[in-house]
């Protein structure tokens, strides 16, 4: 970032921040942090301020024991975002995944509130047929966004197995907001 602040249609972007190396996991039922990335002190303590955030990696699974799999997007370690249990099919060799989620800033303060909503792709089969799994939250969640947020994917698996893994190549947090 360049330090000059572009305005489109009256929203300014404010900064971004991006992973530059892939993570891995594999032959574990942790919830595994993906990516983070702390933002600056204060960036989202404004209603209206918006954090989007976008990942995209791949998985692999065994052919007897694939397991499922539950992506979470968290501030810290409180929990904005929590899918609901995939059933991954079995077989699967480096098939595509995708992560989107937007969270604004309700209330500013400590502690403030966020609305958080997103979705998680994953891609299966030799044709890449897409899965996809809404992330919702129905209220307002509580988080301090005063101080320094550090927006977290995890990415949690069952079946323990080598052939079970996870991996994110890119993690970006756009920073926008009226």
């Amino acid at each position: 970032w360049n330090g000059t602040v572009p305005t489109y249609d009256a929203i300014e972007v404010l900064g971004c921040a991006g992973k530059t190396t892939a993570t891995t996991f594999s032959n574990s039922v942790a919830d595994n942090t993906m990516a983070s990335e702390a933002l600056p002190t204060g960036l989202l303590n404004n209603a209206g301020r918006n954090l989007r955030v976008r990942a995209w990696g791949y998985y692999s699974t065994d052919a007897v024991t694939p397991g499922t799999l539950r992506v979470r997007l968290k501030y810290g370690s409180t929990v904005l975002l929590d899918a609901t249990t995939a059933t991954l099919p079995g077989a699967e060799t480096n098939r595509g995944w995708i992560f989107e989620a937007d969270v604004t800033t309700v209330t500013a303060g400590a502690p403030g509130t966020v609305f958080a909503q997103g979705k998680f792709t994953y891609f299966q089969g030799s044709l890449d047929n897409p899965k996809e799994m809404g992330l919702v939250n129905t209220a307002a969640v509580s988080v301090t966004v005063s101080g320094v947020v550090t927006p977290t994917l995890t990415i949690e698996r069952s079946g323990a197995d080598l052939d079970n893994a996870n991996t994110c190549q890119v993690f970006l947090c756009d920073v926008g907001g009226l």
